[in-house]
C-alpha cells in the first residue's frame, strides 16, 4: 500500500460484486463428492510429524516476506503437496493443538483459549490423541519438543521422548528487549546451546537408523515462538536497514481506532486488536517495530536450520522412501497488520499456516482449496492406518493429495474467544470462515466483517456495512452473509467456557 493509498470502499464493493457474479466463487460451494481413491498413494511405513510453533505464512513456499531465507522449507515444499490456504482452528497454542491432535472443534471440546487445556474437557477425556492411536496400532512413538500445549508430551504414553539439555532452555538477562506480554527479542547463544537444535540432532539420529518397528516420530520446533532469541548469525541475515514494515504501518499513523484501516472495522474487531495494545504501544514508543520484525525473521530462519538438520538425516538414511512427512504450524503471527501484534485475531496473518505433506505417491503441487488443521488427524489415520473416522470433525485430505482440484469442503472454520479480564464467565466468541476467495468474520455481538481476499489480500476493505441493515446491503453481501451464517456453530452448540473441570 502506498502512503497515498485511498480507502475507496464504493469502488471496491462494485468490483467485488462483479467478481461474485462470476461462477468461479459460487462453484466453490458445491457439495463434497467422494473422490476416487488412488491406490498409488503410499504405502507409508513411518510418520515424521513436524509441528512449528507460531509460524505464520512468511516462509518462501507461501509467498513469504520478501527476502526471507528459508531454503529447507523450500526444499521440503519441492517434494510436497503445499496447502496454500491452510488455517489454524484457533489462533492460540492450546486450543489449536487440542483441535489438531484430538480432531474436534473447540465448540465441541470447550477448549477455546490458552487458559483451557485438553485435560480440562470431559468431552475428550475418553478420546485418543493422534500419537496414541498410532501407538495402539503397533507403531513405536517418539516425541521431542512441543507437541501438546502445557504438557509437551500430552496424554500420550510415548515409547521415548527426546529432551533438550537444560542449557538449551534458559533465557539470557542481558541484551534483550522486552515490550510486555512475553514479547522479548534479541541475539544470544550459539546453535549448540539452543534447545531446538539439540532436539533436532537427537531426532536426526533416530531417523538415521533402521527400526524393526514402524515409527511415529513427532518433532516440535519452538521458534519462532517468543522469546525471539536466536544466535546473532540469524539476525545478521536481515540487516535492520533492509527490514520493512507491514504496508499499513508506512503512513506513520499508529493510534488504534484512528488508522485508516480501522475506519470500517466494527467495535468488536477493535477490541481484538486491543488484546495486545501494550505490545503495540511499547514498540511504537520505543521505535522498535523493525527490530521486532527482524527478530521474528531471524527466528524463522533459525527454525529453517533445525528443519534442515532433520531433513538431512532423513534423506541420507534408510527411511526416506517409506516415510510420510507432515509439517504444520499451530497458528500464525501478526507483526503490525491492522496494528495488531502476536496472535488471537481472526484475520489472515493470524490464522494462515504452513501445511506440507510429502511421501510416496504424493506429487509436488500447490493446493488452493481451504483446509484446516482439524483435517490432519483423519488424514494421517486414513493414509497410514487405513482407518476412516467419520466421528471426527475434520476430513481426510486424501482427495486433494490425489487431485488438487477435487471437490472439497468450501470453507475452513476458525474461532477465537476473548476472556473477561475480571475472570467472569461472559466470554465473547467470534468465528471466521475462509473460502478460496473470501474471509467472513462474525462476532458474538453481531458485528461482522467480509473481505474479498483475492482482490484484497491485506483485508483493508470490509465489505459489510454496519450502518445498513442486512436487507439494505448489496446483494452479493446479503448472499454471502446468509450463506456463511448458516455454516457457523449456533449458540446452542457452544460448550460454555466456564467451570472447565466439569465440561
Amino acid at each position: 500500500m502506498s502512503k497515498n493509498k485511498k480507502f475507496n470502499r464504493r469502488k471496491f464493493m462494485k468490483a467485488s460484486g462483479q467478481a461474485l457474479a462470476s461462477s468461479a466463487l459460487m462453484t466453490g460451494f458445491t457439495s463434497l463428492l467422494g473422490a476416487q481413491e488412488n491406490p498409488t498413494l503410499g504405502p507409508y511405513r513411518n510418520v515424521l510429524f513436524i509441528a512449528v510453533d507460531d509460524l505464520n505464512d512468511w516462509i518462501a513456499p507461501l509467498g513469504g516476506y520478501p527476502g526471507v531465507i528459508t531454503p529447507n522449507f523450500e526444499r521440503l515444499a519441492q517434494r510436497s503437496a503445499v496447502f496454500q490456504n491452510a488455517h489454524a482452528v484457533v489462533p492460540a497454542c492450546s486450543p489449536s493443538r487440542t483441535a489438531a491432535l484430538f480432531g474436534y472443534y473447540p465448540h465441541r471440546t470447550g477448549v477455546y483459549t490458552n487458559d483451557h487445556m485438553f485435560d480440562d474437557s470431559r468431552f475428550i477425556k475418553d478420546k485418543k490423541a493422534l500419537p496414541q492411536v498410532f501407538k495402539e496400532a503397533g507403531f513405536k512413538t517418539i516425541g521431542s519438543g512441543k507437541i501438546f500445549h502445557g504438557s509437551e508430551k500430552g496424554p500420550v504414553d510415548w515409547n521415548d521422548y527426546l529432551n533438550a539439555d537444560k542449557s538449551g532452555n534458559k533465557e539470557p538477562e542481558d541484551g534483550i528487549e522486552s515490550v510486555g506480554r512475553g514479547v522479548n527479542f534479541g541475539a544470544s547463544f550459539t546453535d549448540d546451546e539452543m534447545g531446538d537444535v539439540q532436539r533436532a540432532r537427537k531426532v536426526a539420529t533416530r531417523l538415521s537408523n533402521s527400526h524393526n518397528q514402524q515409527l511415529f516420530l513427532a518433532y516440535g520446533i519452538f521458534r519462532p515462538h517468543t522469546p525471539l532469541i536466536v544466535p546473532q548469525r540469524y539476525f545478521d541475515m536481515y540487516p535492520i536497514e533492509n527490514v520493512h514494515l507491514p504496508l499499513n504501518l508506512e503512513n506513520g499513523i499508529y493510534n488504534i481506532g484512528g488508522h485508516p484501516d480501522h475506519s470500517d472495522l466494527p467495535p468488536a474487531a477493535i477490541k481484538f486488536i486491543e488484546q495486545y495494545s501494550i505490545v503495540h504501544n511499547r514498540l511504537n514508543n520505543q521505535n522498535l517495530r523493525r527490530e521486532a520484525i527482524q527478530a521474528y525473521l531471524a527466528s524463522i530462519t533459525f527454525a529453517d536450520y533445525c528443519l534442515g538438520i532433520v531433513l538431512d538425516a532423513l534423506e541420507a538414511g534408510p527411511n526416506n522412501d517409506n516415510t510420510l512427512i507432515v509439517l504444520w504450524s499451530d497458528h500464525g503471527w501478526q507483526l503490525g497488520e491492522k496494528l495488531a501484534w502476536k496472535k488471537k485475531t481472526l484475520w489472515e496473518r493470524a490464522t494462515r499456516v504452513p501445511v506440507m505433506i510429502s511421501g510416496p505417491g504424493i506429487q509436488p503441487t500447490n493446493v488452493q482449496q481451504p483446509i484446516s488443521l482439524i483435517d490432519l488427524y483423519p488424514t494421517l489415520t486414513d493414509l497410514v492406518l487405513g482407518q476412516k473416522l467419520p466421528e471426527l470433525d475434520g476430513r481426510s485430505l486424501r482427495p486433494l493429495l490425489i487431485d488438487r482440484n477435487a471437490n472439497w469442503r468450501p470453507t475452513a472454520l476458525q474461532n477465537w474467544t476473548i476472556q473477561p479480564k475480571d475472570g467472569g464467565v461472559n466470554f465473547e466468541p467470534a468465528f471466521a470462515l475462509r473460502t478460496r476467495t473470501h474471509r467472513y468474520i462474525r462476532y458474538y455481538n453481531g458485528d461482522r466483517e467480509l473481505y474479498h481476499t483475492q482482490q484484497d489480500p491485506n483485508e483493508w476493505f470490509n465489505l459489510y456495512d454496519p450502518s445498513k441493515s442486512l436487507k439494505d446491503q448489496k446483494r452479493f453481501v446479503r448472499t454471502m452473509v446468509r450463506m456463511f451464517d448458516g455454516l457457523i456453530p449456533s449458540k446452542n452448540s457452544l460448550r460454555k467456557p466456564v467451570n472447565w473441570k466439569s465440561v
